[in-house]
């Protein structure tokens, strides 16, 4: 008999399709981890469960749950879990990728357009009282967009590019594999030749070997000083120093970050003042659209069905 405890925000019939799914098998359901009646998931109640699903992130996880068997995430990548001795060695652990294409990519096209349009600028000479033209500005228009990642985010953010006539390319391990969105599909070996002929560069891919620090300082010098990059995927594809230094010498149009390698962000680290960059809180796969929620609640339904079945998890990390 298993014991779960269910931390998802559900809505309609959700719940009694957990209940369904779970059958025979106690479920408590405390809404990111409370109760219907307002008290706190107990210490106990930590421990004992050995289902988890809906953890917003490790650092959530108050109690050590010493007999937990299956820890189903809410984010996409839940490899964080593995750092730290938040649940025991051998608990299969599972994320929610496919939840956060929408709602990652909105943000970051939103950040897109407003560096192009010069927003962030004009904001500050809102404040100032000032009434300046700034001059030139950008069009996604038949601009090249080299995405990093092709999975749902970077799909997501492909298939928002090109009604406004964008060209797009897509890196990853395989470039055989085809992806919707996508007119050129690349591989990493390839990226040192595309950057400077790229107008757009956004990272949408998730931690790992390849990825961690690829985008160094002289790969971002390689790009275009008319070039935008942005980063929706993981702070560690690139530093948060070169990302200040290249953007203080002046090459680059601007910079859209979502995610950083310091998280927070110090708040004495140069960066923050850079005129041309913008930075948001690691928020984006967050922005509390309806559609996430309900994914996410889809993804950790089915997963829960194909554990007590003996199946496959879908997005199983370990």
């Amino acid at each position: 008999m298993e014991k779960i405890l269910n931390l998802l925000e559900l809505e309609g019939n959700e719940k009694e399709l957990f209940i369904e799914a779970a059958g025979e098998n106690e479920q408590i359901f405390a809404t990111l981890g409370v109760h219907e009646d307002g008290t706190p998931v107990t210490d106990e109640e930590w421990k004992s469960a050995t289902i988890i699903i809906g953890v917003p992130n490790p650092g959530f996880v108050k109690v050590y749950p010493e007999n937990c068997k299956y820890l189903q995430g809410r984010m996409a990548g839940p490899d964080a879990f593995l750092k730290g001795n938040y649940v025991p060695k051998d608990c299969k652990i599972a994320g929610c990728q496919g939840a956060y294409g929408q709602s990652v990519s909105e943000h970051m096209f939103a950040m897109m357009w407003a560096l192009m349009k010069l927003i962030p600028q004009y904001r500050d000479n809102q404040f100032d009282g000032k009434w300046d033209d700034l001059g030139y500005c950008q069009t996604i228009a038949d601009k090249n967009v080299l995405i990093f990642g092709t999975g749902d985010l970077g799909v997501s953010f492909a298939k928002l590019c090109k009604p406004f006539g964008a060209h797009t390319y897509g890196v990853r391990r395989n470039k055989e594999v085809p992806a919707e969105g996508i007119d050129f599909m690349h591989n990493f070996d390839d990226v040192d030749e595309l950057l400077p002929e790229m107008d757009v560069v956004i990272n949408m891919a998730p931690a790992g070997p390849i990825t961690n620090g690829f985008m160094t300082k002289e790969r971002l010098l390689k790009m275009k000083k008319t070039a935008i990059f942005l980063n929706g995927g993981r702070g560690s594809f690139v530093s948060s120093d070169d990302m200040y230094e290249v953007l203080s010498s002046g090459h680059l149009f601007g910079a859209g970050l979502d995610v950083l390698d310091k998280e927070p962000l110090p708040a004495e680290h140069p960066l923050w003042k850079v005129k041309n960059c913008l930075i948001t809180p690691h928020k984006a796969g967050f922005d509390k659209i309806p559609v996430t929620f309900r994914k996410v609640a889809k993804i950790s339904l089915e997963n829960l069905k194909r554990y007590l079945n003996g199946e496959a998890l879908i997005n199983c990390i370990n």
